[in-house]
């Protein structure tokens, strides 16, 4: 059996070809801080070249009805085309909260939340408006 050898591209990392570019973040978020949740996404959409990707969106994931730092996980993407439709994120982890927020050409555009994301939303809603 063989296998392919690819040079290592530590010191001149080549260019990327492929039409979408991804990134996982919240697995070592140790100390259960929201804070490094936002430097992971903040990070991803600031490193974004927009004269090479046109939309970034960044998928939170977490256990349904548990909205913790520590439980919460991060998928970010990159699109040089036109990206998935964000109810697809919600297909592929049907037991998960899933907000899908979406940044075109630098601007944040909007959040898209699956069922049972919505269902905790409106129960924080709710929660709120009885502490008041």
């Amino acid at each position: 059996m063989s296998a392919p050898v690819v040079p290592s591209r530590l010191a001149e990392p080549s260019a990327h070809h492929d039409t979408y570019d991804a990134e996982l973040g919240g697995a070592a978020n140790y100390e259960a801080s929201e804070e490094y949740l936002e430097d992971v996404i903040n990070r991803f959409v600031e490193e974004t070249d927009w004269d090479v990707w046109n939309t970034v969106d960044v998928v939170q994931l977490n256990q349904r009805g548990r909205l913790h730092p520590r439980l919460i996980f991060v998928e970010c993407f990159r699109y040089m085309d036109d990206p998935l439709d964000r109810s697809e994120y919600g297909q592929e982890h049907l037991n998960y909260e899933v907000r899908a927020h979406r940044v075109v050409d630098g601007e944040y555009q909007d959040t898209f939340l699956n069922e049972l994301a919505e269902e905790t939303e409106e129960g924080l809603s709710e929660a709120d408006e009885q502490s008041t």
